[in-house]
């Protein structure tokens, strides 16, 4: 005799499931076997005590299981709202104490476009740059 509850669990396995499809050739259903050849899988018959308590072993492991994805799950949107939280604090500068001397961060932008000008005007037009970052001035020839 077999119990419902452990034939389910059984007929869901990964090796009924193998033993299923396994070199199939099925016409009626595509890659299923013949009715010969589900008679001839050898199914695992252990008592009916031992069936009810394999069923309530994995039914409580799949329980387990789906509570640890949704767990993950649940942890993966915390932790993308969180980067997001963080990563606005930052860009807010709340993440770290000021310093009231430092530049504005427009400033610094400006200074920053400023030697990207002078460095590419420099190099468009043959010149060089001083240690300041300022343009040197061509020489003339004289002559």
């Amino acid at each position: 005799m077999m119990r419902h509850s452990y034939f389910l669990r059984l007929f869901r396995s990964p090796f009924f499931q193998r033993q299923i499809f396994e070199n199939s050739t099925g016409s009626a259903i595509p890659n299923v076997k013949g009715v010969k050849e589900l008679k001839a899988i050898r199914i695992p018959l252990p008592p009916i005590k031992e069936q009810d308590n394999l069923a309530i072993e994995v039914d409580e492991t799949v329980s387990q299981i789906e509570a640890a994805e949704t767990e993950i799950k649940h942890s993966l949107l915390r932790a993308a709202r969180l980067r997001q939280s963080i990563l606005k604090q930052a860009f807010e500068g709340k993440l770290v104490p000021q310093d009231p001397t430092d530049e504005p961060a427009s400033e610094l932008l400006a200074r920053i476009r400023a030697a990207k000008n002078i460095s590419t005007s420099g190099v468009a037009d043959g010149g060089s740059m001083d240690d300041n970052g300022k343009k040197k001035r061509k020489a003339r020839n004289s002559g």
